[in-house]
């Protein structure tokens, strides 16, 4: 389809779930796929993480409330938030009519289980005695979870979790079927052409950034012994039970300060917010009161079953951001959040046996993409949410919806997770190997120039890596027993290696983007 111009959206309407949110006046987040009735050509126009699907007129003339349910089901991406409401305010009449009507079909059948799981009103409608089972999602719109077959219904219930907590991701050209093993396929042909010795090393640093990355996301430097920790507890994500409330408690004791462990799911509200200069609070993000956290985190337990079909990356994204919006502790969430991704990873074969991809590292080199990643959830509904704070900052009443938190667009969150692996195999994971190979091979080769101890070779490899391979002035007078020939052999051989090792690591394009210093 092509493009259309923004005229072409003011002079159209609304149509399928986004006129049942302005008809019905349903409070739910905003829709990041609309569509709307104009009366030029068909086309789409996209906007940042939103997109607006424009039909013509004289295709899609919708009137009836079941029109645009219909229309819905067939083309847009689900809402179960939407539906919820939809069905709630609208009746059951409007579902059993349709149904009788068409009981065949599979958009009125899709109808039909919606209704009844998500009011919990069963229909006076007979059991589907025959006929095939379609699907509830479509899978060219969905990533779909574990196919469980509704008998009643002749419906194939494909969501990637349950009525109890259900996030969605929708598959977008950044989450096309292929990109996963494409990205896999990267990951390994790295490693595979790496010296195990290399790579054990290699490891090993993966492991300490990963954790630093992580505490420094959230401002904390932990001292070495919870660091050290922390890193055991990624080295054995694989023996992580995702369904146990005592695996969780037990790895909050590890990265949290002893002060501040908890021993079951918080009892007190909380939410993530700045103290400004009049020692006021913002509040960015009310987490779900503790009273729902119990039934949350047993759906979102579920949801790690059901999505067990899902490509790894995506069911990490779905999964460990929706463990940080329910915040189940009082403190540790985000290092947790971000342990579940490596859990995951790991757990599913995408990451190599016995090593992790430092993604923190990217995170917190992008910080701002991914506190923007989160914000696409927390801006969606906390116009929603209403809430009090005390003088003290404690906030002492919160008026939200529980589907809020249990249904949500988890898109924008796969999409960034899936560019931060992206950028951690191709930068972070080629950076760290080739560094130790030029190291390595720089070690041997200036040794047999000038034998000088470890420690003296490593501060003038670190001098000249961070200056074009050539050592300053100002820093010539460190290396005064070096003589001017030999200085110039050794800044040849790293040359050398710079220009044949280093280089080699990098595709062409990317070649030009490399810098020497301190990133190298």
């Amino acid at each position: 389809m092509r493009p259309s111009t923004r005229g072409s959206i003011s002079a159209g309407r609304a149509i399928g779930l986004a006129v049942l949110i302005e008809d019905l006046k349903l409070k739910v987040p905003e829709l990041r796929v609309k569509s709307m009735v104009v009366s030029g050509a068909p086309g789409q126009i996209v906007e940042g993480d939103k997109v607006i699907v424009l039909e013509p007129i004289a295709r899609y003339d919708l009137r009836e409330p079941v029109e645009h349910l219909k229309y819905a089901l067939r083309y847009e991406p689900v809402s179960l938030a939407v539906f919820k409401k939809a069905f709630l305010a609208l009746g059951p009449d409007i579902v059993r009519d349709w149904v009788k009507s068409e009981p065949t079909g599979i958009f009125a059948r899709r109808a039909w289980w919606l209704y009844e799981s998500l009011t919990g009103q069963i229909l006076d409608l007979p059991d589907r005695q025959q006929g095939g089972y379609s699907p509830l999602l479509d899978p060219e719109i969905h990533i779909t979870g574990v196919p469980i077959r509704s008998r009643r219904h002749r419906i194939t219930v494909n969501l990637p979790g349950t009525i109890d907590y259900c996030p969605l991701i929708r598959r977008t050209e950044k989450l096309k079927m292929d990109r996963f093993q494409n990205l896999r396929t990267k990951v390994h042909r790295v490693i595979d052409a790496i010296d195990p010795s290399v790579l054990s090393r290699a490891v090993n640093h993966f492991y300490t950034t990963e954790t630093k990355s992580s505490y420094a996301l959230e401002r904390e430097a932990p001292k070495q012994e919870r660091a050290d920790r922390f890193v055991a507890a990624l080295k054995q994500t694989n023996q992580f039970n995702p369904g146990s409330k005592e695996d969780f408690v037990a790895l909050q004791h590890i990265i949290v300060d002893p002060r501040y462990i908890d021993h079951d799911w918080r009892t007190s509200q909380v939410y993530i917010g700045q103290t400004l200069a009049d020692m006021s609070e913002r509040v960015h993000f009310a987490c779900p009161p503790p009273g729902s956290v119990p039934s949350l985190m047993s759906g979102w337990m579920e949801c790690a079953d059901r999505t067990s079909v899902m490509d790894p990356v995506c069911q990490a994204a779905a999964l460990s951001f929706g463990f940080v919006f329910i915040h189940p502790f009082g403190n540790g969430n985000g290092r947790i959040h971000r342990f579940l991704i490596h859990h995951f990873l790991q757990t599913r074969g995408f990451s190599p046996k016995d090593m992790i991809l430092p993604v923190s590292a990217v995170m917190l080199r992008k910080r701002q993409l991914y506190d923007a990643a989160l914000e696409t959830y927390s801006a969606s509904v906390m116009p929603l949410i209403g809430f009090e704070l005390d003088s003290y900052g404690e906030m002492t009443s919160l008026e939200a919806d529980p589907d809020l938190y249990r249904y949500f667009d988890a898109t924008p969150l796969a999409e960034f997770l899936y560019d931060a692996i992206e950028e951690c195999v191709e930068e972070d994971l080629r950076r760290e190997i080739g560094f130790i190979q030029v190291f390595d091979e720089a070690k041997q080769r200036i040794q047999d120039i000038v034998d000088m101890p470890d420690s003296k070779f490593a501060l003038l490899f670190k001098h000249l890596w961070q200056n074009e391979c050539k050592l300053s002035k100002r820093k010539r007078s460190e290396f005064e027993e070096i003589d001017d020939s030999e200085l110039s052999r050794i800044e040849a051989e790293v040359r050398s290696l710079y220009d044949n090792v280093w280089m080699s690591m990098w595709d062409s394009e990317k070649q030009s983007e490399l810098p020497f210093g301190d990133d190298a």
